[in-house]
Formats: structure tokens, C-alpha cells, sequence
């Protein structure tokens, strides 16, 4: 798959200075070479970004608050998506003496790429006044300005600026949420439920509390419980309960074993799980893998395995956990322990041995290579 950063061709570079000159005279060769000059190829996707809004703003030789104005025009003709942030960006650059200029700016811009990211600096230069302008928007008819509202107060916003004072006074972040969480639009829930779990890293019964406030209302159980995903992989024993994962009366565990107790990293290993039920009875299964670090620690990770409600009887589940190394994961040998839970109740483990030499999956690849 081509990198993203390269869809930022000359040709895409001239249709953005075509589009413009058509609203305000400029020099479009100018603006070509200089974007495309001074080493544009080892530039990365933000770098370039940067570079494109710095050099727009400049060509145009206007104030602001014009630039604002044209921007607004000229998005309607040019290509739209993440791509298109290099707008946003220029707003949230240049716009922060124009507050007002600047909001209604990024408010027609989000709908063509994004402002999430271009609303930070403002939040962080006038967090009250910022806040505010959330509030109003999470009023707004159009759904991608709604979003914004949420989107771009998160706490803990991927790849966003930080804003120390959304993480310490989430009750203004949750004014915004109360009037989000029953959106008509599951983009806008989406991001509401994204918002709930950054509070839930930094106030989990203050996520908790709202989850359950929210959940009177059938229609938001999928907010809530992706709201709720960290507090539920951490097995909070309220959010358990929340969703009906009662304590295990009637639940008997009869196996929980792997098809060895040595493998080469790179290999999967096979896991089973039999129990004897009374009853039937909702159940939430995960099992833990205690990975083994460089340094001789050890770091766990939750897996979902099984999330249903199961008959009486006895049932027998599988799972293939996989040790292979990943661009996120680096596996060392060692002892690493494994542990069965289920509604927040650890009820078996067992150990692997997690050793160096040539796996199965690295045979395979390569008598297909060859």
C-alpha cells in the first residue's frame, strides 16, 4: 500500500493552488516549487502537512481573517479527507488572535476533513471560552460538528496536543457528552463512547457512574459498553454487573490446558477450556498472557476469548494465541503464565516456556518462499 504522504503529488500541490487562484490571485508556480523544493521527499506525512498550510498562508499575503474567508470557498472544490487537514492546521497556526474568524472556520472545515486537532491550541490558549464553543456545537444540525465537540475534547486524543485542563475538569467534558450519548448518529456515539474510556483512565467510577446513568435507556448499551471496555478488561466489578456478568455460582471449572508446554516464539500454542454449568448463565471469558520483558519483568495483556450466554451443561471452548513478533510486541524466552478469567474471576493458569529456534510458521514460510 502506497504511503499516504505521497499522495501529496505535484499534481495535488498545483489542483490546491488552481482552486485558489480561482478565488484570490496568486502566484501558483510560487507556491508549487516552494512546497515541492528543499528536500519535500524525505518529508513525512505531518512535516508536509506543515509545510503546505505555512507556504498556502503565506502565497495568499492576506490577514487572517480574508484567509479564513477563502479557505471556507475553497474547500468546496478541493479533494476532501485526512488529507485535507493541512486547512485545519493553517487555521489553528494562524487563527488564535481571531477566535471567532477561527471557530467559524474550523466549523466548516471538520465536515470536509477534520478539526479535532486544530481545535486544541485554542483549548489550551482559552480553555473556558473553548469549552464553551464545544458546548454549542454539540448542539449543532450537522453530525461531523458534533463530533468535533467530543472528538476534539477527548482527554487522551490520538496524535492531538495535550490539554492538561480536559483531564482535570471532566464534568465540563461530560456537559458535552450528556448531550452526545443518545446521538442519532453512530459516528457521533462512536466518538462519545471513545471520549467515556479516556475518563475512565483517569476517573473510573466517574465513568462508571455515568455509564450506569446512561444505560437506562436501552438504546445506549453499545455506547456504554465501548465506553466502559477498559473498566471491563480490568474486570471493575461494577461495570461486571453493569452488563449482567454475575459472580460464578454455578459455574465449575473441569480443564484449562494448552497442547504443550514448550514452544519456539514464532509458533502458536492451542488452548482449551472446559466448565460444567448448573444453569445457564452470561459469561464473559478472557485470558491473560503475563509476557515475559527484556529486562526479566513481566507485562500482562487481556485477551477476549468467549462473550455469550451459555446453557446448562458442560461446554469445551478453544483459542489459538499466537507468539509471534510484531512491529507492537517483541517476545523474549522465558517462563510465560497464562490465566483463564471469567466475570472478572481468575479460575485457572498455566505456564509456557517460551524458547528461541527456528518455528513452525518460519518452515512453512519459508518452503513457500522457496
Amino acid at each position: 500500500m502506497e504511503a499516504l504522504k505521497n499522495h501529496y503529488s505535484e499534481a495535488y500541490i498545483s489542483n490546491i493552488a488552481q482552486v485558489f487562484s480561482q478565488i484570490q490571485p496568486l502566484d501558483q508556480a510560487h507556491f508549487v516549487a516552494g512546497v515541492m523544493s528543499d528536500k519535500w521527499e524525505d518529508l513525512e506525512l505531518m512535516d508536509r502537512m506543515r509545510r503546505i498550510s505555512t507556504l498556502l498562508y503565506s502565497t495568499l499575503n492576506v490577514s487572517f481573517p480574508h484567509a479564513a474567508t477563502i479557505i471556507c470557498e475553497a474547500s468546496k472544490s478541493l479533494p476532501g479527507g485526512y488529507l485535507a487537514c493541512y486547512l485545519p492546521h493553517l487555521v489553528a497556526t494562524h487563527g488564535l488572535a481571531h477566535w471567532d474568524e477561527a471557530m467559524s472556520c474550523l466549523e466548516v472545515l471538520t465536515a470536509h476533513s477534520t478539526a479535532e486537532f486544530a481545535i486544541r491550541p485554542f483549548l489550551h490558549q482559552d480553555f473556558e471560552r473553548g469549552i464553551e464553543q464545544m458546548k454549542d456545537w454539540s448542539k449543532h444540525p450537522n453530525q461531523h460538528v458534533r463530533r468535533l465537540s467530543s472528538e476534539g475534547a477527548r482527554p487522551f486524543l490520538p496524535w492531538g496536543k495535550q490539554v492538561p485542563a480536559l483531564k482535570e475538569h471532566l464534568y465540563l467534558n461530560l456537559e458535552i457528552l450528556d448531550t452526545l450519548h443518545r446521538d442519532t448518529s453512530e459516528y457521533v456515539r462512536k466518538s462519545v463512547s471513545n471520549h467515556l474510556n479516556d475518563i475512565s483512565k483517569i476517573n473510573a467510577e466517574l465513568a462508571f457512574t455515568t455509564g450506569e446513568r446512561w444505560i437506562q435507556n436501552p438504546a445506549t448499551h453499545r455506547t456504554v459498553k465501548h465506553g466502559l471496555r477498559t473498566l471491563l478488561k480490568a474486570a471493575h466489578p461494577g461495570s461486571l454487573r453493569l452488563f449482567g456478568y454475575d459472580e460464578l455460582t454455578h459455574l465449575e471449572l473441569l480443564a484449562f490446558k494448552a497442547d504443550k508446554d514448550q514452544i519456539k516464539i514464532g509458533d502458536p500454542l492451542n488452548l482449551a477450556l472446559v466448565f460444567q454449568l448448573r444453569d445457564a448463565a452470561k459469561l464473559r471469558i478472557e485470558y491473560l498472557v503475563h509476557y515475559q520483558k527484556k529486562n526479566g519483568n513481566t507485562s500482562s495483556k487481556v485477551f477476549q476469548w468467549s462473550e455469550k450466554t451459555f446453557p446448562k451443561g458442560q461446554h469445551q471452548i478453544q483459542k489459538q494465541q499466537h507468539f509471534q513478533d510484531l512491529s507492537t510486541r517483541k517476545h523474549y524466552p522465558g517462563t510465560h503464565r497464562m490465566e483463564v478469567r471469567v466475570n472478572g474471576e481468575i479460575l485457572g493458569s498455566l505456564d509456557v516456556e517460551l524458547i528461541k529456534g527456528v518455528s513452525v510458521t518460519q518452515l512453512m514460510k519459508s518452503c513457500v518462499n522457496d
